[in-house]
């Protein structure tokens, strides 16, 4: 992750706020763009490409979404196409809505093994036929996650499905690079997903194992157990606060 950026983006955050709860509504649209850019900053760490091909590669690529960050598709799309040899399609609002039933056909005959998309589950397009999923980019609202992760889970009856792996790609700061609350911030926001995502999957006590000595880490051990809404809504109070 660009943690200069985040360090710099996130202080201007904070005063953004504090002129914002005063009434100043030049400040609450600023702190609206910095949020934004804050949050592309996360999801565009650069850890996350090198991670993500090491997953990809473990795994067939047969009916697999790849969920990009904003501005990435076509970089993500040459990258499972060109480098990993993979039939790949972008799934984005260029493509017009004819373009898509037939993309979405050739994806559920696996004429397309991957589809690379931005947004996509968020327009009430439903992809049955998705066996893995790659959340390289997530929002932290879980309305908006559980959805997306419902829009993936949808049974398939031709292929028969009855569930599907999803990986979620959880970014973690240096502690050497940022102060201690500013990286326990960072850590919260991302934890909702954790808890939604981990306690209805099989393999619910390994990621746990996996996620505890970091949750430790930060002194965020009780995050564990709580609620992906309960979690949401702290993180909104504290931008809220003097």
């Amino acid at each position: 992750m660009q943690s200069t950026k985040y360090v710099k983006v996130s202080q201007l955050i904070s005063r953004l706020a504090v002129q914002a709860r005063n009434g100043n509504q030049d400040a609450k649209e600023a702190l609206k763009r910095n949020l934004l850019k804050r949050s592309r900053i996360i999801q565009s760490a650069d850890n996350k490409i090198a991670k993500f091909k090491d997953v990809f590669k473990k795994h067939k690529h047969d009916y697999s979404l790849v969920y990009c960050p904003d501005g990435e598709i076509k970089k993500y799309t040459s990258l499972i196409g060109n480098e990993l040899g993979v039939r790949v399609h972008r799934f984005d609002s260029e493509i017009s809505y004819k373009e898509r039933t037939q993309i979405l056909r050739q994806f559920s005959e696996n004429r397309i093994q991957t589809l690379t998309a931005i947004r996509c589950l968020d327009e009430g397009v439903d992809v049955p036929a998705t066996k893995i999923a790659y959340f390289i980019s997530s929002t932290t609202n879980p309305r908006q996650f559980i959805q997306r992760r419902g829009r993936i889970l949808r049974p398939d009856h031709r292929s028969r499905k009855k569930m599907a792996d999803i990986y979620d790609l959880i970014v973690v700061p240096d502690r050497q690079e940022m102060d201690t609350e500013m990286a326990r911030s960072m850590v919260k926001r991302e934890m909702p997903r954790f808890h939604e995502f981990s306690q209805y999957a099989d393999n619910e006590f390994d990621a746990r194992n996996i996620i505890r000595p970091i949750l430790e880490n930060f002194d965020l051990d009780s995050y564990m157990d709580k609620s992906a809404w309960d979690v949401y809504q702290e993180n909104q109070e504290e931008m809220e606060e003097p």
